[in-house]
């Protein structure tokens, strides 16, 4: 069936006439869509500020807890320099001791060594 001339006349002016209220439609939808990005990326820009505090609170505290290990090991360091410095003056004492002792053994042993050879030199020879 064909339309007349009037229907079709009809037909382009009520299209014409939802032209207006169909493109309200379309742009309440992109404006819906753009203001849904918006929230997304104020939330999005929320949660980056609250991370990059969070490390930055996270590094400092880090900062503090290695200056005051720095600070521990720097006295652990002194103390044991101390005690090391201690340990090494008894054991140059003990060396000291020991080698005394040692040569008066082996002056004791050099006078048994003698009087051995003498005791020998007696012995009659076979």
């Amino acid at each position: 069936m064909r339309k007349t001339i009037d229907e079709r006349v009809d037909d382009l002016e009520s299209i014409y006439g939802d032209l207006p209220s169909l493109l309200n439609l379309r742009l309440d939808e992109v404006n819906g869509r753009l203001n849904l990005l918006d929230r997304q990326m104020a939330a999005m820009l929320r949660d980056m500020r609250d991370l990059r505090g969070g490390v930055t609170r996270q590094l400092i505290e880090q900062d503090k807890q290695i200056v005051a290990l720095h600070v521990k090991l720097g006295a652990l360091d002194k103390l044991l320099d101390e005690k090391l410095g201690v340990q090494d003056a008894k054991l140059d004492a003990l060396d000291e001791m020991l080698d005394e002792k040692l040569g008066v053994q082996d002056a004791k042993l050099d006078t048994l060594d003698t009087k051995l050879d003498a005791i020998l030199a007696r012995l009659p020879k076979i």
